[in-house]
């Protein structure tokens, strides 16, 4: 699996070997996280902290082998849960 780095401010996304999708967006708290993953649609319904997004995206079966990021917008709610 390839390494995350969370980077306050900035969307994450990894894609896994079979074509699913994670993702990690910033909350107004910088050391806290909105997290969702594709494969068995999976979110996070309160944020978790920077230290807890591993753990949670290892007991998920989360395997990206590459992860991308980009400046995005600060969301006080999940977007994974909106849809």
């Amino acid at each position: 699996m390839a390494d995350l780095e969370l980077v306050p401010g900035h969307i994450h996304m990894g894609l896994t070997p079979d074509g699913n999708i994670a993702r990690v967006w910033p909350t107004p708290d910088p050391d806290r996280w909105h997290v969702t993953f594709s494969r068995g649609s999976r979110a996070t319904i309160e944020p978790v902290s920077t230290a807890e997004v591993p753990g949670l995206l290892e007991s998920w079966g989360v395997t990206a082998e590459s992860w991308t990021r980009w400046a995005g917008p600060i969301h006080e709610r999940n977007p994974g849960l909106d849809g």
